[in-house]
Order: structure tokens, then C-alpha cells, then sequence
């Protein structure tokens, strides 16, 4: 299943996004160019370019509904492998987003949830 799930909207909204995709630097995030993100510091490092980027989008201000990021959600049949979530997830945005920057994590519930990804793509240009 893909649901966007929301839009995200300035800098601040964007930052706190991943935080929960990343669960707080605990997670692994990987990016449109394959680069791997572990641990706070680095996501938070590379989001700052996304924040300058969105900041920078508009000399003349921002509208009310501007759209930064669509996240979305890519959940799998609980018992499938991460490692075919993973792929699923990075073949599926290559596909759909080749031509934007975008990151991805995948939270796996051992509680017997199902395994998804969460896909964050920047709308810029």
C-alpha cells in the first residue's frame, strides 16, 4: 500500500518529520543518492541543507499553503523481509521522484506490525 500521508510545511514541521522517521537519530535514513544517515547529528546535519534550500526557495516570501515535503507511507504484509522493504521503497522512489531529492527510513514493528517505509520528497522546483 502507498498513502501520502501529509505535506510538510516550513522548516520547523520538516525538522520534527524526521525526527519521527529517523525515531530520533535511531534509526537509519537513506537518501535519493543512496548516502546513509545514521545517528542524530547526521540527519539533523543534512535536513539544514533542505531548511536552507526551502528558506532560499522564494525572494519574495512564502505563501500560506506552500508545500515543502509529501511524505508517504509504504507498508508491506506483516513477515515481509526489511531487506525486500528496502528495496521495494528505493526502486519505488527512484521510479516515481528520480528528479526530486528525497530520503527514506523503514520502521520494521517487531511487534508484529506491518514493516513500512516512510518517504520524505522535497517540492522544490
Amino acid at each position: 500500500m502507498v498513502k501520502i500521508t501529509s505535506f510538510g510545511k516550513g522548516a520547523k514541521y520538516i525538522a520534527a518529520h524526521m525526527k519521527y522517521i529517523s525515531r530520533d537519530g535511531d534509526t537509519e535514513v537513506e537518501t535519493d543518492r543512496g548516502l546513509l544517515l545514521n545517528g542524530k547529528e547526521a540527519v539533523e546535519g543534512y535536513f539544514k541543507g533542505w531548511q536552507q534550500d526551502i528558506a532560499a526557495e522564494s525572494p519574495v516570501g512564502r505563501r500560506a499553503d506552500q508545500r515543502d515535503t509529501m511524505n508517504l507511507i509504504l507498508s508491506m504484509p506483516p513477515g515481509t523481509p526489511v531487506e525486500s522493504v528496502r528495496e521495494a521503497t528505493r526502486d519505488f522512489a527512484r521510479e516515481q521522484f528520480g528528479n526530486h531529492e528525497y530520503v527514506f527510513a523503514i520502521h520494521d514493528d517487531a511487534d508484529g506490525g506491518n514493516p513500512h517505509a516512510h518517504l520524505t520528497v522535497k517540492m522544490l522546483g
